[in-house]
């Protein structure tokens, strides 16, 4: 009998603290995925982080997209920063030839009952620095190799360039390279002007970059080669300390 009455009292001690929980309040995230040319993008997930930080395991990740790129879930209200990849190989870690992101992240609030619905456009490293190259006069190749202290091809590396220093925080460059092919050749399309011009192993870039190499663009330019002074991070980090 006294088994009986404590065991009563588990129950009921539950059963109250259950009733006292507050519920989760939830909203729905939903939209699509598509690729520049407006198709739709299937098997692509979406990366929420629930800070800005998105250099970091994701806080919740959908479920690939269908066959029409749109997505559905239902998460906690709060305010999330979100991204969709394409990847063809592993799940997690830097994006890899041929692996497609949407850039900068898409910032949102979910509130209670207000469904958001958000549209993602994706690209790998090649469409993008297509999108970048412009056909009218004011644009000019700019192209040289990445390579080490050792005058070694790197690879995967694109060339970045920014307009000003401060740019140099961001995650995505203002204009980027396809990736260096097998002779760590780079081919970038500037407009006039003065750039900061460096290199990353991924994509998006990281934050943190020790150095660029200024240039100033009046006209096509050959043989700008970077040359990385520091040993090349594998995998999970990139340097961008290049020759002067």
């Amino acid at each position: 009998m006294q088994r009986f009455i404590i065991s009563l009292l588990i129950l009921l001690a539950s059963v109250l603290i259950n009733a006292q929980a507050p519920a989760i309040e939830s909203a729905e995230f939903s939209g699509q995925v598509v690729d520049h040319d407006r198709n739709p993008v299937e098997l692509a997930e979406i990366f929420l982080y629930t800070s800005e930080n998105i250099r970091r395991p994701a806080d919740y990740i959908s479920a690939g997209t269908d066959a029409t790129g749109h997505f559905r879930m239902t998460l906690p209200v709060g305010k999330y920063w979100a991204v969709a990849r394409v990847r063809k190989g592993e799940k997690f870690g830097p994006l890899k030839p041929g692996d497609k992101h949407s850039g900068e992240p898409d910032v949102f609030e979910l509130a209670t009952g207000q469904p958001v619905e958000v549209s993602f456009t994706v690209a790998d490293l090649a469409e993008s620095a297509r999108l970048n190259k412009k056909t009218n006069s004011d644009f000019f190749r700019i192209q040289g190799k990445i390579v080490d202290k050792k005058g070694k091809p790197l690879q995967p590396a694109y060339a970045i360039a920014n307009r000003n220093e401060a740019r140099h925080q961001a995650q995505i460059a203002d204009y980027i390279s396809a990736w260096t092919n097998a002779d760590g050749r780079y081919l970038l399309f500037l407009p006039a002007g003065k750039f900061q011009l460096g290199y990353s192993q991924t994509f998006p870039a990281e934050r943190t970059v020790a150095s660029f190499k200024e240039i100033t663009v009046t006209n096509h330019m050959e043989n700008i080669d970077i040359v990385v002074q520091t040993d090349p991070v594998p995998k999970k980090q990139t340097s961008s300390h290049i020759e002067p």
